[in-house]
């Protein structure tokens, strides 16, 4: 079962506010556990969102973000983390330092091709055991109609699908690898 949430673990907490880094943390041990209990596996997607009033965040803060969310994630013992691409292979490397869980990266709804190089760096320098992908592969379909979106997913989206796993062939680590 695929989980999402938001978590910012630099997120202040301000007096009278609750602190949602506990929250997320103690909602993700009861899926995590509930998942154990019903024999299917657990799946914990994080993204990091903007903090409203917030200036654009940097790269090197954002990987600190993914990093950090991730790493008190991993505590928590899931099957496998869905997590975005810290944005370099340095970050990567941290990110793999971090982690004893699996982890397959998202999308993001970048474009195809920055997604299959991403995918390449993840696997090469961040031990990912693969890609959960979405928007990647379908959102040129948003505003097609049905036989148009049919036949585009049809053809371009296996054709990118495809692209994903020779990205990945090779590269990414064996879930059972990890512990």
């Amino acid at each position: 079962m695929k989980f999402f949430v938001q978590m910012r673990v630099d997120r202040t907490v301000n007096p009278g506010e609750p602190d949602l880094i506990t929250e997320v943390l103690q909602v993700v041990r009861e899926v995590i556990a509930d998942c154990r209990a019903a024999g299917v596996p657990s799946v914990i997607e994080n993204l990091i969102y903007p903090i409203p009033g917030e200036a654009p965040v940097d790269q090197s803060a954002k990987a600190e973000q993914i990093i950090g969310a991730a790493a008190l994630l991993n505590d928590l013992g899931p099957d496998l983390l869905k997590l975005e691409y810290p944005g370099s292979p340095a970050a990567c490397r941290r990110l793999a330092s971090t982690l004893t869980v699996p982890w397959a990266v998202l999308s993001a709804g970048v474009a195809f091709d920055e997604f299959t190089n991403v995918l390449r760096v993840s696997c090469d320098d961040g031990g990912a055991s693969g890609f959960i992908t979405g928007r990647a592969i379908w959102k040129d379909t948003v505003g097609m109609d049905r036989p148009g979106r049919q036949a585009y997913l049809a053809d371009e989206g296996k054709r990118r699908l495809e692209g994903c796993l020779q990205a990945i062939d090779g590269r990414a680590r064996p879930y059972t690898e990890i512990s």
